[in-house]
């Protein structure tokens, strides 16, 4: 399970991302052993946001505009296996 950015308290907006092992609950119903990792992404940085959307197709977390101060209108591709993000800036809006 991967949670990306987000905010709290009053709009504080954040810009990292963090995984959480499963595994442990499958094999043993127990989640004494599960634990948030958070998750250095190599080389990148990504502006703060909340209000995104996110998806996971082949191993990859695709993640779609939000806010921070204004409207984004990007996208984050994020490679889980090799802890790396590009940032692709999306086209024009659909009206």
């Amino acid at each position: 399970m991967f949670i990306v950015a987000g905010c709290y308290g009053k709009y504080r907006c954040l810009s990292d991302v963090y995984s959480l092992d499963l595994t442990p609950l499958l094999n043993t119903k127990s989640t004494k052993d599960l634990k948030w990792v958070e998750r250095k992404l190599k080389e990148s940085s990504f502006i703060s946001r909340w209000g995104h959307s996110s998806a996971v197709y082949d191993n990859k977390i695709y993640v779609f505009a939000g806010r921070f101060s204004n409207d984004l209108n990007d996208v984050l591709i994020i490679d889980v296996q090799n802890n790396s993000i590009k940032t692709l800036k999306a086209g024009n809006s659909p009206t």
